[in-house]
């Protein structure tokens, strides 16, 4: 994730300067334009680290509790995003907090909390150059792993209430 700082300090500095100038018309617009271009890139690596969750690091089967966010249902199965509440798996890796995973059949309500096992993976990078990156858009969307339900999706108790922030 870069560092706003050294863009946004660029910023400011382009933007004095600009003021500096204010009596030469042709450097003063070209250092607001550059001031402008710099803003750009402070406020995009402010999104980007505001906007920063953990991803998987390799693929792995775990044994999940997790809020239900979100379902997609569909007349044989779906999908839904998961708030990860507990994670236990064979390797050391990087917890999401957030996933999104596949399941067949009936599958829970939003809201719900869910224990079972699943396949995960890290979101998946474009097939070719220029193609569609859905690992950027999970980054965006806060999801570190995406995957398939393994078995049946049993109820649990929640140990705490859903937050939704």
């Amino acid at each position: 994730v870069p560092a706003p700082w050294p863009a946004l300090l660029a910023a400011l500095l382009l933007f004095a300067t600009a003021f500096r100038l204010r009596a030469r018309l042709a450097p003063q617009v070209i250092a607001t334009a550059l001031g402008c271009v710099a803003l750009g890139f402070g406020c995009m690596a402010l999104r980007t680290a505001q906007v920063a969750a953990p991803v998987l690091d390799q693929a792995v089967f775990a044994r999940l509790t997790a809020f239900v966010e979100t379902v997609d249902a569909g007349p044989s199965g779906g999908r839904m995003v998961l708030v990860i509440t507990g994670m236990e798996t064979a390797f050391a890796v990087t917890k999401p907090e957030r996933l999104r995973v596949t399941f067949k059949g009936e599958g829970p309500r939003a809201g719900d909390h869910v224990a079972g096992q699943a396949r995960l993976m890290p979101p998946p990078q474009p097939a070719f150059p220029g193609g569609y990156d859905f690992a950027r858009d999970a980054w965006f969307l806060r999801l570190g792993a995406v995957g398939r339900w393994v078995g049946p999706i049993a109820q649990a108790p929640a140990p705490r209430p859903l937050d939704l922030r």
